[in-house]
């Protein structure tokens, strides 16, 4: 399937990119992120291999200790690099 026939898919795998490239910004291990979100380490895993549906919140919650948006997480495109993020931890 392509990503013209597959948003939701596409959407996945622009998810998985965005998360990653933030949390590898960050400078947080999985673990880390897992801790510091409240979130088991193989949902962190399973939100950055954009291959399984995940809970909103879950990624909600998520996205919130990586200082993303509702609207960078509900973006379609998939970001040219990691965004800028300050190292305070």
């Amino acid at each position: 399937m392509t990503d013209a026939t597959d948003p939701a898919g596409r959407l996945a795998r622009n998810l998985a990119t965005r998360f990653q490239a933030r949390r590898l910004s960050c400078a947080y291990s999985v673990d880390t992120l897992a801790r510091l979100s409240g979130v088991a380490p193989a949902r962190i895993r399973a939100i950055e291999s954009g291959t399984e549906a995940i809970d909103p919140r879950v990624i909600e919650t998520v996205g919130a200790v990586l200082g993303l948006s509702p609207r960078e997480l509900s973006a379609h495109d998939a970001p040219d690099r990691a965004p800028e993020v300050p190292l305070e931890h």
